[in-house]
């Protein structure tokens, strides 16, 4: 009884130090995600992540911290199997990304795949994009346009969608933000 009894006290204390002392509070930017169905079995996720690790804004010693995601991100395109958040898909027989691009309003398109054979880019990574491409601008106000035209399983598909800026907010401990 006595064990149990200093454990709660133990778990208390622990709980009460980490609500009493500061926190850190990030804000994530971003555009979509969108996830549009291609057939029965799969569907195309296109999503954004920032292009670097958050800056920091703000900062109070021992009491608070604000990091903010630069205002850049990068493109991600994903056909996955129905449902699946990630991993292999076993539907794909035969896939071609010939085109995908992004464009804001009153501006021209820029292409950022050509020809690519893989059901998932990143846009910093070097396949299908040999030249590479610079990150997107984010503002929280705007949105953007994005084409793709594609073939998976010897079927076209043209997709023209709007992806909404978007931004996250979350808070944690400080202690959890400087064990990482």
């Amino acid at each position: 009884m006595l064990h149990h009894q200093v454990s709660t006290r133990g778990a208390i204390t622990v709980l009460v130090y980490m609500l009493l002392q500061g926190c850190t509070d990030t804000t994530v930017q971003y555009y979509g995600p969108i996830t549009l169905p291609i057939d029965e079995r799969n569907e195309l996720h296109i999503s954004t992540y920032p292009a670097d690790f958050p800056d920091q804004e703000a900062h109070i010693p021992f009491l608070y911290r604000r990091l903010r995601t630069p205002d850049q991100v990068y493109f991600q395109v994903f056909v996955r199997e129905k449902g699946k958040e990630a991993g292999h898909n076993p539907n794909i027989e035969s896939i071609e990304i010939r085109s995908f691009s992004y464009q804001f309003p009153s501006q021209e398109p820029t292409k950022l795949i050509s020809d690519c054979d893989d059901n998932f880019w990143m846009q910093d990574q070097p396949n299908c994009n040999p030249s590479g491409s610079e990150p997107i601008p984010f503002n929280e106000h705007w949105y953007l346009q994005v084409q793709i035209d594609m073939t998976v399983n010897g079927v076209d598909y043209r997709f023209d969608e709007r992806i909404d800026a978007n931004t996250r907010r979350s808070f944690r401990p400080l202690i959890l933000w400087a064990l990482q």
